[in-house]
């Protein structure tokens, strides 16, 4: 039998008492599963569809940029069925604006110009900075243009908020970013959608300096950006491709009379 010191006993003597009381003081089997019957453990986490996500990647674009009316309008509505707007002169709009030139159907400004979106957040922030900008429509326009950093991919990605926050974004995020700073300072504006073309070179350097053509080309395609090369003499002289902007609707005529302005777009 082996001996042990007298204080390695009394130590063990301690540890043994000290683990029966508190076993002792352990709720029971009944008392445990009454408390999870009272209070269920819920899932750590729900599923989420990767695909759902508020953030993700673009899909890459296998198709050709849309070059007219028809093509860009099955490309924004699909298989919807779209009721195009009549043009109304007067205060028709809901807006009080005069026109002294009536817009084409559809394109007269609406309430839904000046409202916030889910992409066109009128934070606190967003209206502080278009304070700041004076709410002077071409001091956003420029402050936009020379701070806001373009990032080749498509779709929105991100609301106005983030845009403001992260200084980048797509031509959409950034559209979204202008729009809601226009807003935010009472100017009527929405998206724009077209098919533009600019040179090589430039196209290039809106990639962050790319040095071949063609990779410009694939990394819109791969951001899921419609595009394609505009080829000369054997060789890519310009890119085409689908981008967004803004019209707004900005008093360009002084006022006629208390409570009348003229209103029209600019893009």
């Amino acid at each position: 039998m082996e001996a042990f010191p007298s204080s390695s006993v009394s130590f063990l003597a301690f540890s043994r008492r000290g683990l029966i009381r508190s076993w002792r003081q352990l709720p029971g089997a009944a008392t445990l599963d009454a408390y999870f019957t009272r209070y269920p453990a819920a899932r750590a986490s729900a599923p989420t569809a990767p695909g759902q996500l508020p953030w993700r990647n673009p899909q890459p674009s296998q198709r050709p940029p849309a070059e007219n009316k028809v093509a860009w309008f099955q490309n924004l509505h699909g298989k919807q069925q779209v009721q195009v707007a009549q043009a109304g002169g007067g205060n028709g709009n809901g807006l009080g604006l005069q026109f002294t030139t009536p817009p084409e159907p559809g394109q007269a400004p609406t309430p839904e110009d000046l409202a916030e979106t889910e992409e066109v957040t009128l934070t606190a922030a967003i209206r502080a900075k278009a304070q700041e900008l004076g709410n002077n429509p071409v001091a956003i326009q420029n402050w936009v243009r020379n701070t806001i950093e373009w990032v080749p991919t498509w779709g929105a990605i991100q609301s106005a908020q983030d845009t403001l926050d992260k200084q980048r974004g797509n031509a959409i995020d950034i559209a979204s970013l202008q729009i809601a700073l226009l807003r935010a300072a009472g100017i009527p504006a929405r998206y724009q959608f077209g098919t533009v073309e600019i040179p090589a070179a430039q196209a290039m350097n809106w990639v962050g300096g790319a040095s071949q053509i063609q990779a410009v080309l694939q990394l819109m395609n791969q951001g899921g950006i419609a595009a394609r090369g505009s080829v000369q003499g054997g060789t890519v002289q310009s890119i085409r491709f689908e981008h967004a902007w803004v019209q707004a609707y900005v008093n360009w005529a002084p006022r006629s009379r208390p409570g009348c302005s003229t209103g029209s777009p600019t893009s």
